[in-house]
Order: structure tokens, then C-alpha cells, then sequence
């Protein structure tokens, strides 16, 4: 699970990466980006109800992400705010495999790994 400290939960600092965030999408996911003035890089991960009605989906989904996210930690350039946005419901028919290819490659998109 990923730690309290690289997690976003005030909702001031989630629209503010909603409203100024630097957006780069591919077919599944979808990453905002704003800067912060921090040392550490944090996450927010939000899935769309269109995804799937039931939460458990969501939840498992999120948990991947999430997981995904621990994993690459050591990776990522510190400083920012992110926000994985999931809003198609592709996603149910990927491995977690092909999630971490894909959030990778958005990671790679955005600048955040060399």
C-alpha cells in the first residue's frame, strides 16, 4: 500500500491538479500534473463510475494502481502532484501487466522517468 505521506486527500489540492495540471491521456488512463514545493511526489487516483458501478471493480483497479505506483516510486522525479484519471472502461479488460505498461508509458510521457 502506498504510504499516507505520497497520498493526496484534501480536496483544495486535488481541483487545483484538476484546474492547472499539465494533462497526457492514452487509451486507458489519463495523468494530470501540477508542481508542488514538496520533496516528495504525491498520487490521487479517481475512477469513473461509467468504469463500473460496483466498487469492488473500482477498488481492485485502484489497488492496482496503487501498487503500480509503490513499485515505481524510486523512479519518479520528486515535486510533483498527480492525478490518474480512469474513465474508460477498457481498463476492465487489461491484466496488471498491461496496466503498468501503460502507466509507465505515461510516466515516461509526461518527463517524470528518464
Amino acid at each position: 500500500m502506498l504510504s499516507k505521506s505520497y497520498r493526496i486527500s484534501k480536496k483544495k489540492d486535488i481541483e487545483q491538479i484538476f484546474k492547472k495540471g499539465f494533462w497526457v491521456r492514452n487509451k486507458i488512463l489519463s495523468l494530470a500534473m501540477v508542481k508542488n514545493n514538496l520533496e516528495k511526489t504525491r498520487f490521487v487516483v479517481t475512477i469513473s463510475l461509467k468504469v463500473s458501478k460496483k466498487s469492488t471493480v473500482r477498488n481492485k483497479i485502484k489497488r492496482q494502481i496503487n501498487e503500480i505506483i509503490r513499485l515505481n516510486l524510486n523512479k519518479l522525479k520528486p515535486g510533483y502532484d498527480l492525478a490518474i484519471v480512469v474513465t474508460k472502461n477498457d481498463i476492465l479488460s487489461k491484466t496488471y501487466q498491461n496496466i503498468d505498461s501503460a502507466l509507465n508509458k505515461l510516466f515516461f510521457k509526461a518527463k517524470l522517468i528518464d
